[in-house]
Parts: structure tokens; C-alpha cells; sequence
């Protein structure tokens, strides 16, 4: 709100020293200045509810709005706890979570949804739920899934064991497997090369 803003809305008698009173001309000034950085955040309000073009900042908190706090508070199923440390994935990876969201709710408790919601947190392809689990004597356990982890999501592991026990079902009991790193190629030899 500019000066000449607030001084409209001033009663009379101020409007008629606010002409050449040189102190309220400067409070008037510093009211502007005290404005100023409210308004911007008005004029420009649709941005704060818009996942994408909201400032980095403002992620954390929209995350609670979509039920996704317990990625990053502790404990996590504690509603009046308080983010004690920055999402593990990255602001990045957050607001994709946030961007989701909706799309994803539908899928919650599927195999499909949990591997989707595990690539966006961590930004690695390729894991796997494996619902068909079986003992030593190949007998089948029931109520248990297996959630094989690609190697370049190991340094995920505590985010991967928290996304998996905040989203299976209540009835299942989870496993989580590394999957083995892939081996390097070997070498190629002359006679292969053509050389």
C-alpha cells in the first residue's frame, strides 16, 4: 500500500498534517515499506497453492496439507510432532511427492503405488514388490511382501523402510531386500575388439 493509500484512509485531521508534517510523512513511509512485503506475497497468492511454482520453502508445509508430514517428522505417526530434520530425498523429490499426491491416493496399498511413491522419493527406478513370498520348504507366507531395492537406493534405506511401513497395508508384514549390485562387464579382449 503506497503512502498515498494510507493517507485516504486516514481520519481528516490527519490527512490535513500528514500535508507538511515531516514526522508522520515518515511513519507513513515506514507503513508503506511494513506493507510491502505482504502484498507481495497477495498479489502473487495462487503460486503458495501451486505445487510447482511455490518457493522451496513453502513445500514442507504444503506437504502437510496432503498428509505426506510423516515423511520427514519424528515419530512419524505423531501428529503434534515437528519436522526435526529436511525430507531425505531432497526438496526436489518432495514436491514431485506433492505434485503426486492426489494422482497417487487412489493406488495407496497396491504394489503398483508403493513402487511408484518409492522411485518419486528417491529418484531410482527399478523396484520391485514381490507378494508371492514362500519359506525354506516352499510353502507360501501369507500376509507378507518382499520390496526389492535397486543398489543405487541404498543410500535411502531409512526413507525406503519408512515410505514401506507408512503405506502397505495394515495386514501385511514387510521385507526389505538390497538387490545385488550388477557386476561390472569384463573387459574386451583384442580378438573380441576386431583388433
Amino acid at each position: 500500500m503506497k503512502t498515498a493509500e494510507i493517507v485516504e484512509r486516514l481520519p481528516d485531521v490527519f490527512k490535513q498534517g500528514a500535508e507538511g508534517d515531516d514526522v508522520l510523512g515518515a511513519l507513513l513511509g515506514v507503513m508503506e515499506l511494513l506493507h510491502a512485503p505482504d502484498e507481495e506475497v497477495l498479489a502473487t497468492f495462487d503460486r503458495y497453492l501451486d505445487v510447482r511454482r511455490a518457493p522451496d520453502s513453502f513445500i514442507p508445509y504444503l506437504s502437510w496439507w496432503l498428509d505426506l508430514a510423516w515423511l520427514f517428522i519424528d515419530p512419524p505417526d505423531d501428529p503434534y510432532a515437528q519436522p526435526g530434520r529436511p525430507f531425505v530425498g531432497g526438496i526436489g523429490a518432495l514436491r514431485e511427492l506433492a505434485a503426486a499426491a492426489a494422482r497417487e491416493s487412489k493406488w495407496r496399498g497396491t504394489a503398483d503405488g508403493l513402487v511408484r511413491m518409492l522411485e518419486t522419493a528417491t529418484g531410482v527406478v527399478g523396484f520391485e514388490v514381490e507378494q508371492t513370498i514362500t519359506d525354506e520348504a516352499g510353502h507360501p507366507v501369507p500376509f507378507t511382501i518382499r520390496v526389492h531395492v535397486p543398489p543405487e537406493a541404498e543410500p535411502f534405506l531409512g526413507l525406503v523402510t519408512r515410505i514401506v511401513e507408512h503405506e502397505k497395508p495394515a495386514h501385511v508384514t514387510p521385507l526389505i531386500a538390497l538387490k545385488p549390485a550388477a557386476a561390472a562387464p569384463e573387459p574386451a579382449t583384442p580378438a573380441e575388439t576386431g583388433v
